[in-house]
């Protein structure tokens, strides 16, 4: 919805206007990605006898929370049979863009060499729906959480920051 701050007339110094978004959904947060990019702006247009002048203004949108309202511990069992049986375990599934990701990976069974183990943390665009899905990845950081073989019964803690 269009609506006038001022009425027809010259404006001869800088002028400042209150204004703020009633009922205007934000439905989501600004972001930049591979593929898309949500952007949110306000447009100011200024309409002169012989040519109109517009200035946008970028801002941000997010949705500030406290904590997500339900985050149960990630609990995961990688393995092959009989040969390797490995628990990963952290205390959250979801995270702030400053949180610290803490974890453990538990060693129940090995019986296979194995010369190091990396984590990657990456971001997954989704793009459209059914058929026509783009899926884009980007690797955003990869930590390295063992250098060597491990034993049955070893523990390897995990510590990073997302900030």
């Amino acid at each position: 919805m269009v609506r006038d701050l001022e009425p027809p007339g010259a404006l001869a110094d800088n002028a400042s206007y209150p204004f703020e978004f009633r009922r205007v959904e934000k439905q989501f947060e600004s972001y930049s990605g591979i593929m898309v990019r949500v952007r949110y702006f306000v447009q100011v247009t200024i309409a002169r006898k012989y040519a109109k002048v517009t200035k946008e203004e970028q801002f941000l949108v997010l949705a500030l929370q406290e904590e997500p309202p339900l985050n149960p511990p990630i609990n995961l069992e990688v393995g092959i049979e009989e040969c390797l049986h490995i628990e990963f375990e952290f205390s959250a599934s979801k995270f702030h863009l400053k949180d610290c990701i803490v974890g453990k990976v538990n060693f129940n069974l090995v019986r296979i060499k194995i010369k190091q183990m990396d984590m990657a943390l990456i971001r997954r665009e989704t793009l459209g729906q059914g058929q026509s899905q783009i899926v884009e990845n980007e690797t955003l950081s990869k930590f390295e959480l063992m250098d060597g073989a491990p034993v049955k019964g070893e523990v390897v803690p995990i510590r990073f920051y997302l900030a």
